[in-house]
């Protein structure tokens, strides 16, 4: 019954012994949800996405007992949950995103102990004045693995004094939480914590010392943001840095040291070694200088040399950006593949000499993707055809709302590059790499080419494969990339 609009009322009680997924997502009409009988063992999934007249749910979800997903995002009038859904011992995830009038949680909700996925906080500000909720609610949730308290008014004394409760935490999001000045010290012991994201947290002044399993970090629009430590030291598994707009970053020498070295070819090279795609997005108005190639613009090209495909470990492209709207904006890349001896087109080279540059307040972006990755997206050819295929590369980057780079960097990463990096890895096969399901084709725009998102929320990423089977035609290829790195 997904979508149906006009659903306003279900039965007062359901009784289906053998039903176990339930999916009511998007039923905006529906106003309450029916009562349950003790016979519906089975039931283990509830997608109650978007009905966003629930005002409660039934005490009698208790009988739910292999209940294992409850979906209550963007139910914006629900304003409690019983009690009696701490009595679920099987219930693993629970999705409480953007429910602006929940202000009442149960007293119990730090019993969960299966536990894994707790969402409570909201896309962005609610508008409207929100319960604070703290850690120290929430310690007994010793199996939670992804925790969502944006916007939720989090601030230093919010955590508790150490954060052992929480050593299962691999997903942690804060952002919007303009009370948070600094994280506490103890956050580094989160030894699984994978992905931080503290996005307009406004008064957020230092960023330090964080856990060496890191491996995505977004602090955009934290305008406070003026100290951020060697996080590469220690973080070796970090493929994706968002540090968009931190512009005070810059103030400091030592910041800035930092915020090099994150440009630094070496450390590129070493994600390269072990095939793993890189984002790094920071304050900034300048191409790095070990680009080989470097144009004033939004357009760029490569020549790709002879055996290319069997040479090269993988693409970097740079972009700087005047302007960077905070939201769902990320940066989209159009390649071309053209058996001819010209990069950029006369009149394309007329446009880009009329673009602004900009030399502070800017945003520099690099992005490295292997080669396998660029393969994937022409998934119509077989391995043989990749070495009839020769000439230039053209590529053209902006952001998706528009705004076109000032200046674009390409560079190539060969093997050989790479070769003596990788020697040096004793556990390098042990990093997680990025897999196809964050290799999403969003849309077909011809029979040709191809959109490619990776969003600023990845959890939205969803591998769309082409709807044709026409074959590529291999003097003209074309594909069109959308790219914030790899919620």
């Amino acid at each position: 019954m997904n979508g149906c609009n006009g659903l306003k009322r279900l039965p007062s009680r359901l009784e289906m012994e053998s039903l176990e997924t339930l999916i009511l997502s998007g039923c905006e009409s529906l106003e309450r949800f029916p009562e349950v009988s003790p016979c519906m063992i089975k039931l283990s999934q509830i997608n109650l996405y978007s009905c966003s007249r629930i005002k409660e749910l039934p005490s009698s979800i208790r009988y739910l007992s292999s209940l294992s997903l409850l979906n209550l995002t963007n139910c914006w009038k629900l304003k409690s949950i019983p009690d009696s859904i701490c009595e679920l011992k099987d219930l693993k995830c629970l999705h409480l995103h953007n429910c602006k009038e929940l202000n009442f949680f149960p007293k119990r909700l730090g019993s969960m102990k299966i536990l894994e996925e707790l969402l409570l906080g909201f896309m962005c500000d609610p508008g409207s004045p929100q319960k604070s909720v703290g850690f120290k609610i929430l310690t007994g949730l010793s199996s939670l693995k992804k925790l969502d308290l944006s916007w939720r008014h989090i601030h230093e004394k919010s955590f508790p004094q150490n954060l052992d409760a929480f050593s299962s935490l691999e997903e942690l999001y804060l952002s919007g939480n303009h009370k948070l000045v600094k994280l506490p010290a103890s956050i580094y012991n989160l030894s699984r914590l994978k992905r931080l994201e503290l996005n307009n947290c406004s008064r957020l002044e230092s960023l330090c010392a964080l856990p060496p399993s890191i491996q995505v970090l977004k602090a955009n629009d934290c305008i406070s943001l003026k100290k951020i430590g060697d996080v590469l030291k220690d973080s070796e598994w970090l493929y994706k840095i968002w540090l968009i707009n931190c512009h005070k970053l810059l103030e400091d020498e030592e910041n800035q040291r930092y915020l090099d070295k994150m440009l630094h070819l070496s450390f590129i090279k070493s994600c390269a070694a072990v095939n793993h795609r890189l984002s790094i997005s920071i304050p900034g108005s300048k191409i790095p200088s070990w680009f080989k190639e470097k144009k004033d613009g939004c357009r760029i090209g490569l020549k790709l040399p002879h055996k290319w495909h069997i040479k090269i470990m993988g693409f970097l492209v740079c972009g700087v950006f005047s302007k960077w709207g905070w939201g769902y904006v990320c940066p989209r890349i159009i390649f071309k593949l053209v058996n001819d001896g010209n990069i950029i087109l006369k009149s394309e080279v007329n446009h880009i000499k009329e673009i602004e540059t900009t030399e502070n307040g800017g945003n520099v972006w690099i992005s490295y993707m292997p080669l396998g990755f660029f393969q994937k997206m022409y998934h119509d050819l077989q391995p043989q055809d990749w070495s009839h295929i020769q000439g230039n590369l053209k590529m053209t980057i902006s952001l998706t709302d528009g705004t076109q780079s000032v200046a674009t960097g390409a560079h190539v990463i060969y093997k050989e590059d790479v070769q003596q990096i990788k020697t040096s890895f004793s556990d390098y096969g042990n990093m997680v790499h990025v897999d196809d399901e964050d290799l999403g084709y969003d849309e077909l725009i011809s029979g040709n080419t191809y959109v490619y998102e990776d969003k600023f929320d990845e959890e939205a990423l969803m591998p769309l494969r082409s709807r044709t089977s026409t074959r590529r035609n291999k003097r003209n290829l074309h594909c069109v990339i959308t790219l914030s790195g790899p919620r």
